[in-house]
This record gives C-alpha cells, sequence and structure tokens, in this order.
C-alpha cells in the first residue's frame, strides 16, 4: 500500500492521502516517515481531528510530550465541534 500512497500523494494534493501513507508508516516501523506524512496531511488538512491525533501519537512516541499535548487538545476541540454542529 505503501508505494500506492506515495505515487498517490504526488499526483493529488490529499490531507486524507497523506493521513494514510502516515499510518501505513507508522504500523510498517517508520516513525520518522510518518510524522513527515502526517506533519504534511495537517498543513493540508488542519481542520482534520484525525490527523490531529495521529500527530499526537507519533509525537508522544518521540518524546515530545508538548507537541503531542497541543495536537492531542486540538483533536479533542475540533471533534466536539463537529458534535456541536450536528
Amino acid at each position: 500500500a505503501i508505494p500506492i500512497l506515495e505515487r498517490l500523494v504526488t499526483l493529488h494534493r490529499s490531507a486524507e492521502a497523506w493521513l494514510q501513507l502516515g499510518q501505513c508508516r507508522a504500523a510498517t516501523g517508520d516513525p520518522a516517515g510518518a510524522l513527515a506524512a502526517a506533519e504534511k496531511a495537517v498543513q493540508i488538512g488542519p481542520q482534520r481531528a484525525s490527523i490531529h491525533s495521529l500527530l499526537a501519537d507519533l509525537y508522544q512516541q518521540a518524546g515530545r510530550a508538548d507537541d503531542a499535548r497541543a495536537h492531542r487538545e486540538t483533536s479533542r476541540a475540533l471533534r466536539q465541534a463537529t458534535r456541536q454542529d450536528r
């Protein structure tokens, strides 16, 4: 899946594709690649709670607690805002 996603992100500017690439890289033991993909995803789709959640997990694993906390809080706020919009 990773080669397909790597090709997709070069063809189409998609936060979802970058998010999926980050998730795949994390699942296959590439934390640096996962973090790079997730950071690109959040640049494209900063309103996506799932991207902030992945970043929080990746930053936590990298020992960057402050960054992890900030993204976890952003993820919660976005999820709460989405619920209130319903």
